[in-house]
């Protein structure tokens, strides 16, 4: 009987302390990796965090910006919507060669054979949404 109090006891202090620090037990679980949301462009490029700052070839009309990346290697995926279509220095069409490092439940479950390549980006349009990921 007193085992099963003590084991009560235990877990209620666990259930607690992980309503209390809701945010770090987030970071404990996903481990690795890091992920931002941003309304808009404007919001993105004024974090303060580097691995968060969209890439060149985002447009500054884009909306719903998402941000997956690794924090201890190389990995980031993003996506976002907007009317235009990416480009910048070093943007050119491509095939979609390799698939990205993380597996989300926002990413698409298939990628077009065709996209953009920026740098070591490549880039695509699925539906509203512009999808991206970092080869490294």
């Amino acid at each position: 009987m007193t085992t099963a109090r003590l084991c009560t006891a235990a877990l209620g202090s666990v259930v607690l302390a992980a309503s209390l620090a809701g945010c770090t037990l987030i970071d404990v679980l996903a481990a690795g990796e890091k992920e931002q949301v941003f309304a808009s462009y404007a919001e993105a490029s004024a974090t303060h965090e580097p691995a968060f700052a969209p890439p060149e070839f985002v447009p500054e009309d884009a909306a719903n910006l998402r941000i997956r990346t690794v924090t201890d290697g190389p990995g980031t995926i993003l996506s976002y919507e907007s009317d235009t279509p990416p480009a910048g220095d070093g943007c050119a069409a491509g095939k979609i060669d390799g698939s990205p490092a993380l597996d989300v439940g926002w990413w698409p479950e298939t990628m077009p054979g065709d996209g953009t390549v920026c740098g070591s980006w490549t880039v695509f349009v699925k539906g509203e949404f512009t999808y991206a990921f970092d080869g490294g």
